[in-house]
Protein backbone atom coordinates (compact mmCIF):
# COMPACT_ATOMS: atom_id res chain seq x y z
CA UNK A 1 0.00 0.00 0.00
CA UNK A 2 1.08 3.78 -1.32
CA UNK A 3 1.67 6.19 1.52
CA UNK A 4 -0.91 8.59 0.19
CA UNK A 5 -3.74 5.52 0.21
CA UNK A 6 -2.62 4.61 3.58
CA UNK A 7 -3.15 8.85 3.84
CA UNK A 8 -6.29 8.47 2.37
CA UNK A 9 -7.90 5.29 4.69
CA UNK A 10 -6.65 7.18 7.56
CA UNK A 11 -7.87 10.71 6.83
CA UNK A 12 -11.76 8.89 5.21
CA UNK A 13 -12.24 6.49 8.40
CA UNK A 14 -11.45 8.86 11.23
CA UNK A 15 -13.85 10.79 10.33
CA UNK A 16 -16.37 8.66 9.77
CA UNK A 17 -15.67 7.36 12.87
CA UNK A 18 -15.82 10.72 14.46
CA UNK A 19 -18.97 11.75 12.69
CA UNK A 20 -20.49 8.52 13.62
CA UNK A 21 -20.24 8.75 17.26
CA UNK A 22 -20.42 12.31 17.55
CA UNK A 23 -24.31 12.38 15.57
CA UNK A 24 -25.33 9.12 18.09
CA UNK A 25 -23.73 11.21 20.99
CA UNK A 26 -25.98 14.13 20.53
CA UNK A 27 -28.73 12.02 19.95
CA UNK A 28 -28.32 10.06 23.24
CA UNK A 29 -28.09 13.67 24.86
CA UNK A 30 -31.30 14.84 23.16
CA UNK A 31 -33.07 11.47 23.85
CA UNK A 32 -32.12 11.47 27.96
CA UNK A 33 -33.10 14.79 28.08
CA UNK A 34 -36.35 14.54 26.42
CA UNK A 35 -37.28 11.82 28.75
CA UNK A 36 -35.04 12.47 31.54
CA UNK A 37 -37.94 11.50 34.21
CA UNK A 38 -37.83 8.21 33.08
CA UNK A 39 -33.90 8.07 32.57
CA UNK A 40 -34.18 8.88 36.22
CA UNK A 41 -36.75 6.71 37.66
CA UNK A 42 -36.09 4.02 40.25
CA UNK A 43 -36.59 1.17 37.98
CA UNK A 44 -34.12 2.41 35.57
CA UNK A 45 -30.08 1.55 36.72
CA UNK A 46 -27.03 2.46 34.62
CA UNK A 47 -26.87 -0.47 33.29
CA UNK A 48 -30.30 -0.65 31.64
CA UNK A 49 -29.77 2.86 29.95
CA UNK A 50 -26.23 1.34 28.44
CA UNK A 51 -27.99 -1.58 27.25
CA UNK A 52 -30.98 0.45 26.08
CA UNK A 53 -28.73 2.96 24.17
CA UNK A 54 -26.35 0.19 22.93
CA UNK A 55 -29.16 -1.68 21.32
CA UNK A 56 -30.93 2.00 19.92
CA UNK A 57 -27.34 2.10 17.97
CA UNK A 58 -27.38 -1.16 16.37
CA UNK A 59 -31.14 -0.09 15.39
CA UNK A 60 -30.20 3.34 13.81
CA UNK A 61 -26.70 2.03 12.62
CA UNK A 62 -28.33 2.16 8.97
CA UNK A 63 -29.27 5.71 9.06
CA UNK A 64 -26.37 6.78 10.99
CA UNK A 65 -23.60 5.25 8.53
CA UNK A 66 -24.74 6.83 5.27
CA UNK A 67 -25.11 9.87 6.54
CA UNK A 68 -21.34 9.73 7.88
CA UNK A 69 -19.81 8.14 5.21
CA UNK A 70 -21.88 10.94 3.03
CA UNK A 71 -20.42 14.09 5.42
CA UNK A 72 -17.07 12.63 5.41
CA UNK A 73 -16.75 11.99 1.79
CA UNK A 74 -17.37 15.58 0.98
CA UNK A 75 -15.56 17.24 3.92
CA UNK A 76 -12.48 14.98 3.13
CA UNK A 77 -11.98 15.63 -0.67
CA UNK A 78 -12.79 19.40 -0.09
CA UNK A 79 -9.81 19.27 2.47
CA UNK A 80 -8.01 17.78 0.05
CA UNK A 81 -8.06 19.88 -2.90
CA UNK A 82 -8.31 22.76 -0.43
CA UNK A 83 -4.65 22.11 0.34
CA UNK A 84 -3.48 21.42 -3.12
CA UNK A 85 -3.21 17.81 -2.65
CA UNK A 86 -5.74 16.12 -5.22
CA UNK A 87 -4.05 18.17 -7.58
CA UNK A 88 -0.15 17.18 -6.68
CA UNK A 89 -2.00 13.46 -7.13
CA UNK A 90 -3.34 13.76 -10.60
CA UNK A 91 -0.07 15.85 -11.59
CA UNK A 92 1.58 12.64 -10.94
CA UNK A 93 -0.31 10.47 -13.29
CA UNK A 94 -2.69 8.95 -10.68
CA UNK A 95 -6.22 8.61 -12.40
CA UNK A 96 -9.33 9.98 -10.74
CA UNK A 97 -10.87 6.31 -10.48
CA UNK A 98 -7.35 5.48 -9.04
CA UNK A 99 -7.44 8.00 -6.04
CA UNK A 100 -11.19 7.13 -5.19
CA UNK A 101 -10.36 3.57 -4.66
CA UNK A 102 -9.61 3.89 -0.80
CA UNK A 103 -13.34 6.06 -0.54
CA UNK A 104 -15.15 2.70 -2.49
CA UNK A 105 -13.30 -0.12 -0.40
CA UNK A 106 -13.70 1.60 2.81
CA UNK A 107 -17.87 2.22 1.61
CA UNK A 108 -17.89 -0.86 0.83
CA UNK A 109 -16.67 -2.24 4.16
CA UNK A 110 -19.70 0.03 6.36
CA UNK A 111 -21.93 -1.63 3.45
CA UNK A 112 -20.82 -5.50 4.93
CA UNK A 113 -21.21 -3.64 8.18
CA UNK A 114 -24.61 -3.52 8.20
CA UNK A 115 -25.22 -6.73 6.72
CA UNK A 116 -23.94 -8.34 9.59
CA UNK A 117 -25.60 -5.89 12.10
CA UNK A 118 -28.61 -6.82 9.99
CA UNK A 119 -27.90 -10.68 10.27
CA UNK A 120 -26.60 -11.16 14.27
CA UNK A 121 -27.08 -8.13 15.91
CA UNK A 122 -30.32 -6.33 14.86
CA UNK A 123 -32.71 -9.20 15.24
CA UNK A 124 -31.59 -9.39 19.48
CA UNK A 125 -30.99 -5.74 19.61
CA UNK A 126 -34.94 -4.74 18.58
CA UNK A 127 -36.18 -7.39 21.23
CA UNK A 128 -34.39 -6.32 23.80
CA UNK A 129 -35.29 -2.44 23.16
CA UNK A 130 -39.02 -3.41 23.40
CA UNK A 131 -38.38 -5.65 26.61
CA UNK A 132 -36.83 -2.60 28.26
CA UNK A 133 -39.03 -0.45 27.37
CA UNK A 134 -41.80 -2.46 28.24
CA UNK A 135 -40.82 -3.82 31.67
CA UNK A 136 -38.44 -0.71 32.87
CA UNK A 137 -39.21 2.43 31.18
CA UNK A 138 -43.34 2.45 32.58
CA UNK A 139 -45.33 1.11 29.57
CA UNK A 140 -47.65 -1.59 29.65
CA UNK A 141 -48.13 -2.69 26.18
CA UNK A 142 -44.40 -3.30 23.92
CA UNK A 143 -44.27 -1.86 20.27
CA UNK A 144 -46.22 -4.99 18.93
CA UNK A 145 -49.52 -4.44 20.63
CA UNK A 146 -51.70 -6.49 17.82
CA UNK A 147 -54.51 -4.34 16.74
CA UNK A 148 -56.79 -7.44 15.21
CA UNK A 149 -56.52 -10.95 15.76
CA UNK A 150 -53.24 -13.20 14.52
CA UNK A 151 -53.12 -17.02 14.45
CA UNK A 152 -50.17 -19.50 15.00
CA UNK A 153 -50.39 -22.65 13.79
CA UNK A 154 -49.26 -25.51 16.14
CA UNK A 155 -47.25 -28.71 15.33
CA UNK A 156 -50.04 -30.89 15.26
CA UNK A 157 -52.06 -28.94 13.01
CA UNK A 158 -54.79 -27.40 15.77
CA UNK A 159 -54.41 -23.25 15.81
CA UNK A 160 -54.21 -20.40 17.97
CA UNK A 161 -55.48 -17.06 18.20
CA UNK A 162 -54.73 -14.28 19.94
CA UNK A 163 -55.06 -10.41 20.29
CA UNK A 164 -51.38 -9.67 21.65
CA UNK A 165 -48.15 -11.20 22.96
CA UNK A 166 -45.80 -9.48 25.59
CA UNK A 167 -42.16 -10.76 24.98
CA UNK A 168 -41.34 -9.63 28.81
CA UNK A 169 -42.37 -12.95 30.39
CA UNK A 170 -43.45 -14.98 26.94
CA UNK A 171 -47.39 -14.48 27.65
CA UNK A 172 -50.29 -14.53 24.84
CA UNK A 173 -52.95 -12.26 25.85
CA UNK A 174 -57.02 -12.98 25.30
CA UNK A 175 -56.28 -16.69 23.53
CA UNK A 176 -58.44 -19.02 21.46
CA UNK A 177 -56.84 -22.24 20.89
CA UNK A 178 -58.97 -24.10 18.65
CA UNK A 179 -58.10 -28.07 19.22
CA UNK A 180 -60.76 -28.98 16.32
CA UNK A 181 -63.62 -28.37 15.51
CA UNK A 182 -65.85 -29.99 18.34
CA UNK A 183 -63.42 -28.55 21.16
CA UNK A 184 -62.03 -24.95 21.80
CA UNK A 185 -60.41 -23.72 25.13
CA UNK A 186 -60.59 -19.96 25.94
CA UNK A 187 -58.19 -18.56 28.55
CA UNK A 188 -57.06 -14.54 29.47
CA UNK A 189 -53.67 -15.35 29.29
CA UNK A 190 -51.38 -18.41 27.97
CA UNK A 191 -47.80 -18.37 29.30
CA UNK A 192 -45.48 -20.14 27.16
CA UNK A 193 -42.14 -19.67 29.13
CA UNK A 194 -42.70 -22.91 30.92
CA UNK A 195 -43.67 -26.56 29.60
CA UNK A 196 -46.36 -27.40 29.61
CA UNK A 197 -47.88 -24.12 28.87
CA UNK A 198 -50.09 -22.64 31.64
CA UNK A 199 -53.24 -20.51 31.14
CA UNK A 200 -55.61 -18.59 33.43
CA UNK A 201 -58.98 -18.09 33.58
CA UNK A 202 -59.47 -20.93 31.12
CA UNK A 203 -63.29 -22.20 29.46
CA UNK A 204 -63.30 -25.02 28.08
CA UNK A 205 -66.09 -25.03 24.83
CA UNK A 206 -67.20 -28.47 23.54
CA UNK A 207 -70.02 -29.64 21.07
CA UNK A 208 -72.53 -30.82 22.97
CA UNK A 209 -75.11 -33.63 21.47
CA UNK A 210 -77.45 -31.11 19.87
CA UNK A 211 -74.60 -29.55 17.57
CA UNK A 212 -74.22 -26.65 19.34
CA UNK A 213 -70.84 -25.20 21.15
CA UNK A 214 -70.94 -24.80 24.71
CA UNK A 215 -69.37 -24.04 27.92
CA UNK A 216 -68.19 -27.19 29.93
CA UNK A 217 -65.86 -25.77 32.64
CA UNK A 218 -63.90 -22.53 33.66
CA UNK A 219 -60.97 -22.95 35.97
CA UNK A 220 -58.63 -20.48 37.43
CA UNK A 221 -55.77 -22.38 35.64
CA UNK A 222 -54.88 -25.41 33.39
CA UNK A 223 -51.83 -26.72 31.89
CA UNK A 224 -52.09 -27.17 28.64
CA UNK A 225 -49.75 -30.45 28.60
CA UNK A 226 -51.48 -31.67 24.62
CA UNK A 227 -50.53 -28.43 23.44
CA UNK A 228 -46.82 -28.67 21.08
CA UNK A 229 -45.80 -26.44 19.57
CA UNK A 230 -41.37 -25.24 18.47
CA UNK A 231 -40.50 -22.31 20.42
CA UNK A 232 -38.28 -21.29 17.58
CA UNK A 233 -40.64 -21.37 15.09
CA UNK A 234 -43.29 -20.14 17.28
CA UNK A 235 -41.21 -17.15 18.01
CA UNK A 236 -40.40 -16.30 14.03
CA UNK A 237 -44.32 -16.78 13.99
CA UNK A 238 -44.96 -14.14 16.54
CA UNK A 239 -41.64 -11.47 15.73
CA UNK A 240 -42.94 -8.98 12.71
CA UNK A 241 -40.73 -9.36 9.39
CA UNK A 242 -38.97 -5.97 10.52
CA UNK A 243 -37.39 -7.71 12.95
CA UNK A 244 -35.94 -11.01 11.66
CA UNK A 245 -32.54 -11.80 10.47
CA UNK A 246 -32.00 -12.02 6.92
CA UNK A 247 -31.37 -16.21 6.93
CA UNK A 248 -35.08 -16.25 8.86
CA UNK A 249 -36.24 -13.80 6.07
CA UNK A 250 -34.99 -15.98 3.63
CA UNK A 251 -36.32 -19.22 5.08
CA UNK A 252 -39.50 -17.61 5.64
CA UNK A 253 -39.73 -15.93 2.25
CA UNK A 254 -39.32 -20.06 0.47
CA UNK A 255 -42.19 -21.07 2.67
CA UNK A 256 -44.26 -18.33 2.05
CA UNK A 257 -43.45 -18.71 -2.02
CA UNK A 258 -46.53 -19.17 -3.31
CA UNK A 259 -48.16 -17.28 -0.81
CA UNK A 260 -50.75 -13.86 -1.53
CA UNK A 261 -51.08 -13.65 2.78
CA UNK A 262 -50.40 -9.80 3.71
CA UNK A 263 -47.67 -11.82 6.22
CA UNK A 264 -46.13 -13.26 2.98
CA UNK A 265 -45.98 -10.05 1.58
CA UNK A 266 -44.46 -8.21 4.55
CA UNK A 267 -41.64 -11.31 4.68
CA UNK A 268 -40.59 -10.76 0.76
CA UNK A 269 -40.72 -6.68 1.14
CA UNK A 270 -38.57 -6.86 3.97
CA UNK A 271 -36.19 -9.31 2.21
CA UNK A 272 -35.40 -6.76 -0.94
CA UNK A 273 -35.38 -4.10 1.75
CA UNK A 274 -32.65 -5.20 4.06
CA UNK A 275 -30.73 -7.05 0.99
CA UNK A 276 -30.60 -3.58 -0.91
CA UNK A 277 -30.25 -1.11 2.18
CA UNK A 278 -26.72 -1.34 2.78
CA UNK A 279 -25.83 0.05 -0.68
CA UNK A 280 -26.86 3.19 0.52
CA UNK A 281 -23.20 3.58 1.95
CA UNK A 282 -21.48 3.15 -1.32
CA UNK A 283 -24.55 6.02 -2.94
CA UNK A 284 -23.51 7.81 0.14
CA UNK A 285 -19.85 7.45 -1.73
CA UNK A 286 -20.32 7.63 -5.36
CA UNK A 287 -22.94 10.63 -5.11
CA UNK A 288 -20.87 13.37 -4.09
CA UNK A 289 -17.30 12.28 -4.92
CA UNK A 290 -17.34 13.66 -8.29
CA UNK A 291 -18.59 16.50 -7.83
CA UNK A 292 -16.10 17.42 -4.79
CA UNK A 293 -13.01 16.80 -7.38
CA UNK A 294 -14.01 19.35 -9.50
CA UNK A 295 -11.66 22.65 -9.09
CA UNK A 296 -13.13 26.09 -9.63
CA UNK A 297 -12.42 28.92 -8.29
CA UNK A 298 -15.07 29.55 -5.96
CA UNK A 299 -16.12 26.20 -4.48
CA UNK A 300 -19.96 25.48 -3.13
CA UNK A 301 -18.94 23.66 0.04
CA UNK A 302 -21.91 24.35 1.96
CA UNK A 303 -24.45 23.88 -0.94
CA UNK A 304 -22.64 20.48 -1.84
CA UNK A 305 -23.41 19.91 1.69
CA UNK A 306 -26.93 20.64 1.96
CA UNK A 307 -27.83 19.05 -1.56
CA UNK A 308 -26.27 15.95 -0.92
CA UNK A 309 -27.82 15.67 2.43
CA UNK A 310 -31.31 17.04 1.07
CA UNK A 311 -30.46 14.02 -1.74
CA UNK A 312 -29.72 11.04 0.24
CA UNK A 313 -32.69 12.10 2.78
CA UNK A 314 -35.37 11.93 -0.52
CA UNK A 315 -33.30 8.63 -1.43
CA UNK A 316 -34.17 6.91 2.03
CA UNK A 317 -37.66 8.09 1.99
CA UNK A 318 -38.36 6.73 -1.70
CA UNK A 319 -37.05 3.76 -0.28
CA UNK A 320 -39.06 3.74 2.57
CA UNK A 321 -42.15 4.75 0.64
CA UNK A 322 -41.45 1.65 -1.95
CA UNK A 323 -41.28 -0.95 1.11
CA UNK A 324 -44.88 0.27 2.06
CA UNK A 325 -45.78 -0.38 -1.66
CA UNK A 326 -44.36 -3.73 -1.19
CA UNK A 327 -46.18 -4.39 1.67
CA UNK A 328 -49.33 -3.93 0.56
CA UNK A 329 -49.17 -5.99 -2.37
CA UNK A 330 -49.49 -2.63 -5.10
CA UNK A 331 -46.46 -3.73 -6.66
CA UNK A 332 -43.73 -6.84 -6.61
CA UNK A 333 -40.85 -6.01 -3.91
CA UNK A 334 -38.13 -6.11 -6.46
CA UNK A 335 -40.06 -3.52 -8.43
CA UNK A 336 -40.75 -1.37 -5.95
CA UNK A 337 -37.74 -1.24 -4.39
CA UNK A 338 -35.96 -2.12 -7.63
CA UNK A 339 -37.07 0.98 -9.43
CA UNK A 340 -35.64 3.89 -7.34
CA UNK A 341 -31.88 1.98 -7.41
CA UNK A 342 -31.57 1.41 -10.65
CA UNK A 343 -32.84 5.59 -11.30
CA UNK A 344 -30.03 6.31 -9.07
CA UNK A 345 -27.64 4.26 -10.78
CA UNK A 346 -28.46 5.66 -13.63
CA UNK A 347 -28.14 9.54 -12.88
CA UNK A 348 -25.21 9.22 -10.35
CA UNK A 349 -23.03 6.77 -12.27
CA UNK A 350 -22.97 8.80 -15.55
CA UNK A 351 -20.03 11.64 -13.82
CA UNK A 352 -17.73 7.84 -13.54
CA UNK A 353 -18.01 7.87 -17.06
CA UNK A 354 -16.39 10.77 -17.74
CA UNK A 355 -13.12 10.24 -14.90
Amino acid sequence: MNIWQRYFYKEYLFTIIFLLFSIYGLYVIVDIMAHLKVATDSKSSLLILIEYYLSTFSKRLDVLIPFSILIATIRTLYNFQSKGELVAMLASGISRLELLKPFLIVAASFSLLLYANYEWVLPSALSNIATIAETRFGKEQDSFEIKKPQEVMLQDGSKLIYSSFKRSDKTFHDVFWIRSADSIFHMKTLSCSGSPPCGKWVDEITRNSSGLLETTRSVENYDFKDMRFDLHALKNSIVVPQELSLWELVKQSWLYFDSSSPRAAEVKAYLVYKLTFPWMCLLAFIAPAPFCMRFTRMMPILMTYLVAIAGLFCMSILLQTALSIARHQLLAPYFAIGIPWLVALYYFGKPYLRL
